[in-house]
């Protein structure tokens, strides 16, 4: 059968296996990763940034980071990967300690290292490993997003089921995101 691939963002963050058993259980789900995303303020002396931590399973196959030279780059089990425009603004490179400040983190802040610095063309984001992002807001184990890979001929069950659903902000097709974008970037040929 043919597959896509969805992400599903949370209203509220959820119980992180609750959330995953519950969407692979779903008819047509050949595959769940969750993640944790929670917004941050990283900062390194007085530089600071307001940005999100996307916390990734370690194992995860949809979401994937590159190092400069196409390398695939995991998330540490301790530290932060930073893109490089964000490393950049904090003035920050491969082991510099970065103090992080959450409103999702219980307790004071929190000093992580930097592991490694990714390009990235759109955004400023930083990436953990989602085990220990969720260790270091000491919330239990949440996930605030899923990618799903889904048999295409199970699309209208999902959407059905989750368009409505009061756990859930929204719900993507990955294909369609990409179609829409590559139009938009089209018509930007034609105006420059």
């Amino acid at each position: 059968f043919p597959v896509t691939i969805l992400n599903i963002n949370f209203a509220a963050p959820l119980a992180a296996e609750s959330a995953r058993r519950e969407l692979l259980n779903l008819p047509g789900i050949k595959r769940v990763e969750v993640m944790l995303e929670a917004p941050a303020t990283l900062k390194h002396g007085w530089r600071e940034r307001d940005t999100v931590i996307i916390g990734l399973g370690r194992d995860a196959e949809l979401f994937n980071l590159f190092d400069q030279d196409g390398r695939r780059v995991l998330p540490p089990e301790g530290g932060l990967i930073l893109s490089s425009q964000l490393a950049e603004a904090l003035e920050a490179k491969e082991g510099t300690i970065i103090t992080l400040e959450s409103a999702l983190l219980r307790g004071d802040t929190v000093s992580l290292p930097v592991h490694s610095i990714i390009p990235q063309y759109m955004g400023i984001n930083a990436y953990m490993d989602k085990d220990a992002l969720n260790r270091v807001l000491r919330q239990g184990e949440l996930a605030t997003s899923a990618l799903l890979v889904a048999e295409e001929e199970a699309l209208p069950l999902i959407t059905e089921k989750y368009r409505e659903a009061p756990q859930v902000a929204t719900l993507e097709n990955r294909q369609q995101l990409l179609d829409n974008f590559n139009e938009m970037m089209a018509t930007y040929g034609f105006t420059v």
